[in-house]
């Protein structure tokens, strides 16, 4: 006899398993690790929020709090989601609610944003292009598109998952599940199987990483019409649920999901319940995540067993009309509005909630007026200055922090040399040492050398580009960081987590293992009330740096500022950092009067914008720019058209 769909389709799933275990994560890896120590948020609906949950569990297995959502729930998340990371799970990656998620969520800037989609080219892709600092991966495995309940796809999307948190985080795991045996022996007896099936009321139980396999049972066996489910953790069912058996013992049935670490109170409990009550265990011997996958599986059979039974075709159950009609519904629910009128531009929207840290909607009056006056000053401020001297960071501003050990883009070269063309000085701070003047001798001509001044080490060395001299790292440490350098070194903790380098005027550390939030609070928890004598930490995108007194982004600022007032007569300068929010490395150098920000900003309503239209960061928000500077009669100078750049959106 001919399986039915769902059948094949199970049939399949050895074959996706073994597939995600060799699919490309690298992209996936540098969200879960840029993510660490920041809140997520995983967004998924139907079959997809099992996955969802799992992501928001793995994440909190790391240390860092995380919470599951659907679409329609994530707008009134809007409070959190510039300060979160978020993830999106879908299989088609076409449903109008995954849609609307996405767009309003890159709109609204989160730390992070991604999706992994079981489908290529989809419309989610399509929408992603418009936010360049978005991320859509999209996955195919050789199983091919689901049915109505989703099989390939969901165990797709939540093993890609384990597989990077296990990959950047040590998670416990035993042993990986064995698929391919997941449908032997899901019932040990033959007569307790029929007495089971015949049950329409079902209790699951579970602890731990069951859930994800729970919120996947509830799904499929609601989608599919295959019985009334209500899940409770093992201790949450003490308190009062029981009592739905006591009442209704007669067409109720437990399924209970056990793992090694729930295995002693899962067991107590079942004893207790009255014999009467057919119970089914779902167990794993797996420990951690893997439990899970192995758990939501059996589940998967669990329900072609029922859809048997009830006669359903779960891959085509047949959709009514008004279901239909009810999923093309549009969302045209907005969240409650205090002060926002919409007569502001989508730019200025933007740029007014990175300064603030607040959603428009939730703005009062007073406080969207008083922003709009400081957004049109400073733009207008900015449109009528003439620069003859541009002052770049380097990691974050120029070059992304993963391509940091790699020569800068085409686009951003490209750039640099039309401006220095135009005869304007270039200044370029930067917390590293000589690999940045190498790095930009190859691609910078060398008859513009001269034009380019390097403020190294965060502005304790500064020199041209033409002068090999600089950095210099062999005079001695200074005298305030030698008790700092002294403690690094002894302390063994602090080995665990970070490594450091000593130069002259700054002590560079960077931390390992993902442990930026460990690192972070060692430091200011040791130093921070101790420092004196003019010593700062401050945060780069990769490092924290000890800067010795006088040590400043804006001693290289000084410097461009009086070549430029000698050597053309104009001293205006425009600043571009990604790290504007003290304690960022930017933060002095974008406190200047003309200075825009690729990413933090400053809460100072006179300087440090972020100006690009929504879902532009780092390097993309430096081009976008880049493209706005426009030249101008004068030699050696530009003026900022934010209205010409090609990255307008």
């Amino acid at each position: 006899m001919k399986k039915k769909r769902y059948e094949q389709e199970l049939d399949k799933l050895p074959e996706t398993y073994n597939w995600a275990f060799s699919a490309p994560i690298d992209q996936l890896c540098q969200f879960v690790l840029q993510s660490r120590n920041e809140p997520l948020i995983s967004v998924g609906s139907g079959g997809s929020f099992a996955a969802a949950v799992m992501a928001a569990m793995l994440h909190e297995a790391t240390g860092s709090v995380a919470t599951s959502t659907t679409p329609f729930q994530l707008q009134y998340k809007k409070r959190i989601l510039n300060t979160s990371s978020v993830l999106l799970l879908t299989a088609s990656g076409r449903n109008k609610d995954i849609l609307k998620a996405f767009r309003e969520t890159a709109v609204n800037e989160p730390k992070q944003l991604m999706a992994l989609c079981t489908k290529q080219h989809s419309p989610l892709s399509r929408l992603a292009s418009k936010f360049p600092s978005a991320n859509v991966q999209e996955y195919e495995s050789p199983s091919g598109k689901d049915g109505f309940l989703a099989t390939n796809s969901l165990l797709l999307l939540i093993t890609l998952l384990v597989r990077a948190y296990s990959s950047c985080h040590k998670l416990s795991c035993n042993k990986l599940p064995n698929i391919r045996d997941a449908n032997n022996n899901l019932f040990k007896k033959k007569t307790s199987k029929e007495l089971f099936i015949e049950r329409d009321n079902f209790i699951v139980l579970y602890g731990g990483w069951g859930l994800p396999a729970a919120v996947d049972l509830e799904s499929r066996f609601v989608e599919g019409a295959l019985g009334k489910v209500q899940i409770a953790d093992y201790r949450n069912f003490a308190h009062g649920r029981h009592h739905w058996l006591a009442k209704r013992s007669a067409d109720s049935a437990i399924i209970a999901l056990i793992t090694p670490d729930v295995k002693k109170i899962a067991q107590q409990t079942l004893d207790l319940i009255p014999e009467d009550i057919p119970q089914l265990k779902l167990t794993s011997d797996c420990i951690g995540p893997y439990s899970s996958i192995e758990q939501i599986v059996k589940i998967m059979y669990l329900a072609s067993i029922f859809g048997s039974k009830c006669r359903i075709a779960l891959s085509k159950p047949g959709v009514p009309l008004f279901g239909r009609k009810i999923y093309h519904l549009r969302n045209s629910t907005k969240t409650p509005m205090l002060g926002y009128s919409g007569n502001l531009s989508q730019n200025a929207i933007t740029a007014i909630q990175r300064k603030t840290n607040t959603p428009i909607e939730l703005m009062s009056p007073e406080h969207i007026n008083y922003w709009r006056s400081a957004y049109s000053r400073f733009l207008r401020k900015l449109k009528a200055a003439e620069f003859t001297s541009i002052i770049f960071d380097y990691d974050g501003t120029l070059c992304d922090p993963s391509a940091r050990f790699e020569l800068l883009s085409n686009d951003i070269c490209n750039h640099l040399r039309r401006l220095l063309r135009a005869d304007m000085t270039i200044g370029i701070a930067t917390g590293r040492g000589q690999s940045i003047r190498k790095s930009l001798q190859e691609v910078i001509p060398k008859k513009y050398w001269a034009q380019v001044w390097i403020g190294y080490y965060n502005g304790s060395d500064i020199g041209l580009l033409s002068d090999n001299s600089h950095p210099d790292k062999e005079s001695s440490l200074h005298p305030t960081l030698l008790p700092i350098k002294s403690r690094l070194s002894e302390d063994t903790y602090f080995a665990e987590i970070a490594t450091f380098e000593a130069r002259p005027n700054q002590i560079s550390i960077e931390p390992v293992n993902g442990s930026w939030g460990l690192v972070h609070n060692w430091l200011f928890d040791i130093f921070g009330n101790t420092l004196s004598n003019g010593v700062q930490i401050l945060e780069s995108s990769h490092s924290f740096d000890i800067l010795a007194a006088g040590v400043s982004k804006l001693n290289l600022f000084n410097a461009c500022q009086e070549f430029v007032k000698k050597t053309k007569g104009s001293d205006k300068i425009l600043c571009i950092g990604d790290k504007g929010a003290w304690p960022g490395n930017d933060f002095e150098l974008l406190s200047r009067k003309f200075s825009l920000s690729v990413d933090e900003v400053s809460a100072d309503s006179n300087t440090c914008w972020h100006l690009t239209p929504p879902g532009y960061k780092g390097v993309k928000a430096t081009i976008y720019y880049l493209e706005s500077l426009i030249q101008i009669g004068l030699i050696g100078a530009t003026k900022l058209d934010l209205s010409t750049s090609r990255g307008k959106g």
